[in-house]
């Protein structure tokens, strides 16, 4: 009996919940044009008589008229054929690029006879030469301009208001390049209604019922979580619909426990747009992450996996990068600044995962969790792996139910308001982050699933580090006898209430000592610690204020200096 393939059991889902094509013609290639189909021009090079700027500009022209060398963010460039890799040209490539599109002589004054002739002869630029003209103004300022490369068709916003996909090829309005593949997107998920119209509504059922049976097998922790997932997924193969600069989330994808699809999650969002998803671990230190951000800003890359993360997570290098709409530095082993567009998406992948405030303000979290005491014995019908996702209709499929969805949001007015319930409720937003979550929340409400953006339902914040907070403003409170308003404690009381608490694990270390006469033990803190949480008491939440549930407010601040410091407790009477 024939056992179906992988490709196969992933397919089905298509056919089976909603009766979309899974016969898609795949792209066919362009055929390849024969050299010398047109006539090249052919430009003199520099010498006598012949300024370098005059080439340069001619050179500049000859690039413009084919897909071949471009300029990004003032340094030209091409484009790996392969990978679609955006890669700086240097002066030793410059001469077989520029014979793609020219042909390159020089001309020498010859006396044959009693008369000169010019005689013109093929030669290819010398890397002298070339090293000049990628220094021109003239030549550099005169290419187009890249802003990214595009491994499928993705939606872009034309100036007057119109959504529509990018053809292969350079986009002149947008400065997009699209590389020639296979992956078809299509309509073959939009619903039409009698008279030909697109039909939001049945769009919006086929969408959502091909995505929860795509998705169905992972243990997403809620519908929430569900939610997340299809957000991330629509706006990264929709990035092009939000400006470059604008202000974007990341994700993480976190679970209980190993072997759990944490990181199949972040490539099925990648995977069907570029092609292949390159995960990373986390970097052992800040200067290697200093320079993974670096190589990634200045490559242009559309995103950044970054897996097996455990523990508390705090990044002052990361967290700079994913506020940032431009990142700059310093090239590696040279003297020589950069600046270049943030385009990356930043996906973290782990196990038992937190985030620092900053970090956790400008991540959405996906969480799953597995049930079975052994990760391993968790089982799945059909099988989802690189290879299976790579495949070119398997990455038509999912860029089509994506284009369905942002095809059907547009058409429907892109609303911000939806029923849920009989109730009306808007889309949640991230604050710093309100037009992105206006337009890839609404997508994915448009849908039917729940907001992406919404508190989650077990009332765990995405702020660990002000849950523990909050844990240790109740237990004192807790301490407080009737009519008591104010009660003070030393830092080292705090610190022991912390561990009694079990808070702000990632930052108390140290160990408990005792005396032997007096059998008295306290936690000695190491540096670490008395500066990272001295900083936490002393100015963070420093004159700061908690609601109880009771209605009662907790005031917290210190008063003194050094070893005479105490830190106050106040407490109002419930109104």
């Amino acid at each position: 009996m024939h056992e179906p393939s992988q490709g196969e059991q992933l397919r089905r889902w298509s056919h089976d919940q909603v009766g979309g094509r899974v016969d898609g013609p795949e792209r066919p290639e362009a055929p390849a044009e024969p050299e010398q189909s047109r006539e090249l021009p052919r430009i003199v090079l520099p010498g006598e008589g012949r300024q370098v700027t005059t080439f340069a500009r001619e050179c500049a022209q000859a690039f413009n008229t084919a897909d071949t060398v471009f300029q990004k963010d003032g340094v030209p460039v091409v484009i790996d054929p392969e990978r679609g890799a955006i890669e700086k040209l240097d002066e030793y490539g410059f001469g077989t690029e520029l014979e793609k599109v020219a042909i390159t002589i020089i001309e020498k004054r010859v006396k044959v006879g009693e008369e000169e002739v010019t005689v013109k002869r093929p030669k290819t630029t010398a890397p002298t030469a070339a090293k000049m003209v990628l220094r021109t103004r003239e030549f550099i300022f005169s290419l187009r301009k890249l802003e990214r490369v595009t491994m499928v068709q993705q939606p872009i916003q034309r100036a007057d208001g119109r959504v529509e996909l990018l053809q292969p090829g350079y986009d002149a309005a947008s400065g997009i390049y699209t590389m020639p593949n296979k992956v078809v997107v299509d309509d073959r998920f939009i619903a039409l209604q009698e008279n030909g119209a697109l039909d939001v509504d049945g769009t919006c059922r086929s969408v959502s019922v091909a995505l929860r049976s795509f998705l169905k097998e992972f243990p997403f922790v809620s519908e929430l979580d569900l939610a997340v997932q299809v957000c991330a997924m629509v706006s990264f193969y929709g990035a092009l619909l939000f400006p470059t600069n604008g202000d974007k989330l990341s994700w993480l994808m976190k679970a209980n426990k190993h072997r759990s699809g944490k990181t199949l999650l972040a490539k099925m969002c990648i995977i069907p747009v570029m092609g292949k998803a390159i995960v990373q671990p986390f970097p052992k230190n800040d200067e290697e992450l200093k320079k993974l951000l670096d190589a990634t800003a200045i490559g242009g890359k559309a995103y950044l996996v970054l897996d097996d993360i455990s523990g508390h997570l705090k990044s002052s290098e990361l967290n700079a990068f994913l506020t940032a709409s431009h990142w700059g530095g310093r090239k590696m082993h040279t003297q020589t600044d950069f600046e270049a567009k943030r385009q990356a998406v930043v996906f973290l992948s782990g196990h038992e995962v937190t985030l620092s405030p900053d970090l956790g303000g400008r991540v959405l979290e996906c969480r799953l969790h597995v049930g079975e005491a052994d990760a391993m014995k968790h089982r799945v019908k059909n099988i989802l792996n690189d290879a299976a996702l790579e495949k070119p209709l398997i990455r038509s499929d999912l860029c089509s139910l994506m284009w369905a969805l942002i095809k059907a949001w547009h058409a429907g007015g892109r609303p911000e308001v939806f029923t849920r319930d009989g109730v009306q409720v808007g889309v949640s937003q991230r604050p710093g982050f309100q037009e992105w979550c206006r337009v890839y929340g609404g997508m994915v409400m448009m849908a039917g699933f729940a907001d992406p953006m919404g508190d989650r339902p077990d009332d765990q914040s995405s702020d660990p580090e002000y849950d523990d907070w909050l844990a240790l403003m109740k237990n004192l409170a807790d301490a407080f006898q009737e009519g008591e308003k104010l009660q003070e404690f030393t830092f080292a009381q705090l610190i022991e209430k912390c561990i009694e608490l079990d808070a702000f694990k990632w930052a108390i270390q140290g160990s408990w000592k005792s005396d032997k006469e007096t059998k008295e033990r306290w936690f000695e803190c190491s540096d670490r610690t008395q500066s990272l949480m001295g900083r936490m008491f002393a100015e963070k939440y420093n004159n700061t204020s908690v609601d109880l549930p009771d209605g009662r407010k907790l005031r917290f601040g210190r008063q003194g200096k050094n070893r005479h410091r105490r830190y106050q407790v106040t407490i109002a009477v419930k109104a």
